[in-house]
C-alpha cells in the first residue's frame, strides 16, 4: 500500500505526442463545458508548447508537437490568397518568445480556421466539426479551405456523431 501511495505522489505531468492532424481531437479530451482552450506552439524552432484552459496553464498536461522551425500558418484574404500569419511575440514563463501557432478551441467546440504548412504538408483547419484535412499541394489545400468557407453546409451537417 505504501509503494502505491508514494508512486501516486511522484507522478509527473502527462506528456502526449500530438500531430497537427490530431490536434483538435487531443484538445477535446481536456475541454469541459464552457471552457476556452488556447494551444500555443512557441520558441525559436517551435519546440515548446503550452495549453491554457480559461486563461490558466494546466501544469498536469504537456502536449508536445514535434519541433519544426518551418511551421507556417496562413489565413486567406478576401481575394482568396494565402497570407502568412505573423503572431506577436508573447511573454511565456517570464521570457519573450516567438509564437509559431496559436489554436483556439471555443466552448461550443468550434475552433480556429487556417491552413498550416508543417513538414512539407498542408493542414486545413475548418472552424466546425470536420476533421483536419491534409494535402501535399498548396492549391489543393486552398481549394478545400475556400470551398468550405464559401459554401457552408446546412446546420444539420455540423452535428457531432
Amino acid at each position: 500500500m505504501y509503494s502505491i501511495a508514494i508512486s501516486n505522489l511522484k507522478r509527473e505531468p502527462k506528456e502526449e505526442k500530438i500531430t497537427l492532424k490530431n490536434l483538435k481531437e487531443n484538445l477535446l479530451k481536456y475541454q469541459k463545458q464552457s471552457q476556452l482552450l488556447i494551444y500555443t506552439v512557441y520558441g525559436k524552432d517551435c519546440q515548446n508548447s503550452s495549453l491554457l484552459i480559461n486563461g490558466s496553464r494546466d501544469s498536469n498536461v504537456t502536449l508536445k508537437l514535434d519541433k519544426d522551425a518551418n511551421l507556417k500558418v496562413f489565413k486567406v484574404d478576401r481575394y482568396g490568397d494565402l497570407i502568412e500569419e505573423e503572431y506577436k511575440k508573447e511573454i511565456i514563463d517570464k521570457k519573450e518568445e516567438r509564437v509559431c501557432l496559436k489554436y483556439y478551441l471555443y466552448p461550443n467546440q468550434s475552433s480556429s480556421s487556417f491552413i498550416a504548412f508543417y513538414k512539407n504538408r498542408y493542414y486545413v483547419f475548418h472552424p466546425y466539426f470536420e476533421e483536419i484535412k491534409v494535402f501535399d499541394e498548396k492549391e489543393d489545400a486552398l481549394k478545400n479551405f475556400l470551398h468550405n468557407e464559401l459554401y457552408p453546409k446546412g446546420a444539420g451537417d455540423y452535428k457531432r456523431e
